[in-house]
C-alpha cells in the first residue's frame, strides 16, 4: 500500500513538473519568437533565442521549429556546434511524440545517465564540421525506403536573408498577389486605359480585397505609374486585413500624375508589409507590382480660353494681355499668349513664327471640344463649332482682325489704338458664328463694356 501511494505521489509530482515545464517552455518560446511573430523583433528576443537554443537539446528545438514553421511564426535558430553533424530530414512529430521528448528531457535531467567509458569516447569517429548555412527544412511525413539518406536542406528563417526553398515545379519568379483589384475607373470612366497629356492629373478609382499570410501582419496597397507612387503618397489600404479572404474596400479619386515624356506607361498596384503607410511609400520602388491598366501620354492640343478679368478695349500692350491670360491658364501648360491682333507684324496669323505656336495640333476649348483640326484650319474662314457652343464665350471678343485669316492692316483695322484708348473703336469677333464672322463680326466703341479677351495655351 505504501509503495502504491508513493508511486501515485510520484506520478502526480511528475505531472505537475511537466505542466510547469510546458508553461515555462511556452513562455520562453513566446519571448524568443516575438509572441509568435505578432510584435516586431527586439534585442530581448535575440537574447532568449540564444538562451533557449543552447539550453534545450537540438532534437527538441527542431521539433518545436516544426510546429512554428507550420503556423508561419518565426523559428528558434538552432545552436550551431562545430562538433555536431547537421540534422537530416525526419517526419513531423506528433503532439504525443513532442510530449515524450519533453518527458525524456525531464527524466534525463532528474536521473543522469552513466558516463560512457573513456575508451568508447576515444574510439568514436570525429563529427564533420557543418556547413554554416545548412540546417534542416521540415518536410511532410513519408514512408521510409531503402534510398540513400537525403542531403541537408536549407531551413527558412524569416529574419535572415536565406531564401525560402520554392515548392517543386513552382517557378521562382512568379509573385504571389495577396490582393485583387476590380471595378477600375479612370477619370470617372469605367476603363483600364486612358490617354492623357504630359503632367495631367488622372483620377483612379477601384475596389480591392486584401489579405496576409499571417493573421497579425499589417499590409498596405499603393497605386502608381511605372514605379512612381501616386501623387497623394497615400495607401489605398493600410491595416491588418487578416488571413484570406481578408478584407475589402473602395478607393476613390486617387491622384496619378501623367509623366512628362510621351509614351505608354503601366498603371500599377503595389503590396507591402510595413508598419505604416509612410514606410510603404518609401519602399514603393522596391516592390514587385501588378499592372492594372495603361496610360498613354500624348501631345496637348492648343486650347483657346478666356481670362478671368478684362477692362473694355484698353487692354494694354502684349505683356499686359499676356498677364490677363496667366490668370486662367489651363493645367499642364506653360506657354500662352493673348489671341489678339496688335499690328501687321504682331498678328494672330503670325503667332506661329512670333511665339512658336505649333501649327500641326488640334485647337480645342477647355472642356475638350475640338474647334479646328490645326492652325491652318482655324484661320481658313470657318471653324467646326461656335465659341459659345464650345463652352468658351457668353459674349463677343476683341480680335482686331482685318479678316478671318487673322491678319491686321496697320492704320486701317480698328484695334482701340493698339488696345490703349477707350475713346476709339475696335474690331469684334462673334461668339455665335462658325463662318468668318467668328473673327470679324462688327466694329464697336472701346469704352468699358462686356467684350472679352481670348487667349491660347499651347505645348
Amino acid at each position: 500500500m505504501k509503495k502504491a501511494a508513493l508511486e501515485k505521489r510520484n506520478r502526480k509530482k511528475r505531472f505537475h513538473t511537466i505542466q510547469a515545464l510546458l508553461i515555462f517552455l511556452l513562455t520562453f518560446i513566446s519571448l524568443t519568437t516575438d509572441a509568435f511573430g505578432a510584435v516586431p523583433p527586439s534585442e530581448l528576443s535575440s537574447i532568449f533565442q540564444e538562451a533557449v537554443s543552447e539550453a534545450l537539446p537540438p532534437n527538441l528545438v527542431n521539433s518545436i521549429n516544426e510546429y512554428l514553421y507550420k503556423i508561419e511564426a518565426p523559428q528558434i535558430p538552432p545552436h550551431v556546434d562545430a562538433n555536431t553533424v547537421p540534422a537530416q530530414a525526419e517526419a513531423t512529430p506528433s503532439v504525443e511524440e513532442l510530449a515524450e521528448a519533453l518527458l525524456a528531457v525531464i527524466s534525463n535531467t532528474s536521473t543522469p545517465a552513466a558516463a560512457p567509458p573513456a575508451d568508447t569516447l576515444a574510439e568514436a569517429s570525429p563529427s564533420p564540421s557543418p556547413d554554416a548555412t545548412s540546417t534542416f527544412t521540415p518536410v511532410p511525413s513519408q514512408t521510409s525506403t531503402a534510398s540513400p539518406s537525403p542531403s541537408p536542406t536549407v531551413i527558412w528563417y524569416p529574419w535572415t536573408s536565406t531564401p525560402k526553398p520554392p515548392p517543386p515545379n513552382t517557378p521562382t519568379n512568379t509573385p504571389t498577389w495577396n490582393f485583387t483589384i476590380s471595378n477600375i475607373a479612370l477619370n470617372n470612366i469605367s476603363s483600364t486605359t486612358i490617354t492623357a497629356y504630359p503632367g495631367q492629373t488622372v483620377l483612379l478609382d477601384y475596389d480591392y480585397q486584401v489579405w496576409t499570410g499571417s493573421a497579425g501582419n499589417l499590409a498596405q496597397l499603393l497605386s502608381g505609374i511605372d514605379n512612381v507612387v501616386n501623387t497623394d503618397s497615400s495607401c489605398g489600404h493600410d491595416g491588418m486585413p487578416g488571413l484570406s479572404p481578408g478584407t475589402t474596400g473602395s478607393v476613390n479619386d486617387r491622384n496619378l500624375t501623367a509623366p512628362t515624356t510621351l509614351g505608354t506607361y503601366n498603371i500599377e498596384m503595389g503590396y507591402d508589409l510595413q508598419f505604416n503607410c509612410n514606410d510603404a511609400v518609401a519602399n514603393y520602388t522596391n516592390l514587385t507590382k501588378k499592372v492594372i491598366g495603361t496610360l498613354t501620354v500624348v501631345t496637348q492640343p492648343i486650347t483657346i480660353y478666356r481670362p478671368n478679368s478684362y477692362n473694355g478695349g484698353s487692354l494694354g500692350d502684349r505683356n499686359s494681355t499676356k498677364a490677363f491670360c496667366a490668370s486662367a491658364l489651363p493645367s499642364g501648360y506653360t506657354n500662352y499668349q493673348a489671341f489678339i491682333n496688335y499690328s501687321a507684324a504682331d498678328s494672330i496669323a503670325n503667332m506661329p513664327s512670333n511665339y512658336d505656336v505649333p501649327t500641326n495640333l488640334k485647337i480645342q476649348s477647355p472642356n475638350g471640344t475640338i474647334i479646328a483640326n490645326n492652325w491652318a484650319d482655324l484661320l481658313d474662314g470657318t471653324i467646326i463649332i461656335s465659341l459659345r457652343d464650345a463652352g468658351i464665350l457668353a459674349t463677343s471678343w476683341w480680335s482686331g482682325a482685318a479678316s478671318a485669316d487673322g491678319t491686321h492692316i496697320d492704320g486701317v483695322t480698328p484695334n482701340c489704338a493698339n488696345w490703349t484708348d477707350n475713346s476709339t473703336d475696335g474690331q469684334l469677333g462673334s461668339l455665335l458664328s462658325t463662318a468668318s464672322q467668328w473673327m470679324i463680326s462688327s466694329v464697336t466703341t472701346c469704352s468699358p463694356q462686356d467684350w472679352t479677351l481670348l487667349c491660347i495655351a499651347y505645348p
